[in-house]
């Protein structure tokens, strides 16, 4: 089994400490069928960071902790395409979200499964 990533993190608590003035925060998104690459749709810094970040939290959407990832991309305008140049980056983001995502939905349909069982 490999190890956790230790850049995955659920609550905003989990993440480094450091000024909060600095910290930032991007926002992806990707719809395998709607979009053709991922897009940037909210970007911050400071407040604004803070203020993603615990939206993200509150709706359970993984953080994942990469300070030099994060300054590149908040240099990207928001509602554009990811340029290719980032695509490698990005794409190893997704991947371990799509599995972060995969692994919740086996677990809840085991509990589901688990319930039914319980109440027969």
């Amino acid at each position: 089994m490999s190890k956790p990533d230790k850049r995955i993190k659920r609550y905003v608590d989990e993440l480094s400490t450091m000024d909060p003035a600095k910290r930032k925060a991007i926002a992806i998104q990707y719809n395998v069928d709607a979009d053709q690459v991922p897009r940037i749709v909210a970007a911050g810094q400071g407040d604004l960071a803070d203020k993603i970040l615990k939206m993200a939290e509150e709706h359970n959407i993984v953080l994942f902790e990469d300070p030099s990832l994060s300054d590149l991309m908040s240099k990207l305008d928001i509602n554009k395409s990811i340029p290719l140049a980032l695509f490698p980056l990005v794409a190893e983001v997704l991947a371990i979200v799509y599995k972060l995502d995969s692994m919740a939905k086996k677990r809840q349909a085991i509990k589901n499964k688990k319930k039914k069982t319980n109440n027969n």
